[in-house]
């Protein structure tokens, strides 16, 4: 994920904008607590996406 962030923060529109992009995982992914806690700012600077947005995948079983 810090690769995916570093990589939306190196690319911009000629200097305009930042870049952006966003990462999506499945609620049931066993990996789920650490994803939700790259956003967190209390969050080591190595696993701590700034560019990167993040969303849940909550099917329709809920």
């Amino acid at each position: 994920m810090k690769l995916l962030d570093n990589a939306f923060r190196y690319a911009d529109q000629m200097g305009q904008r930042q870049g952006s992009g966003a990462a999506y995982l499945s609620v049931f992914h066993p990996d789920i607590t650490e994803f939700l806690d790259t956003k967190k700012i209390s969050a080591d600077e190595d696993v701590r996406v700034k560019t990167l947005s993040i969303g849940v995948v909550v099917p329709d079983k809920f």
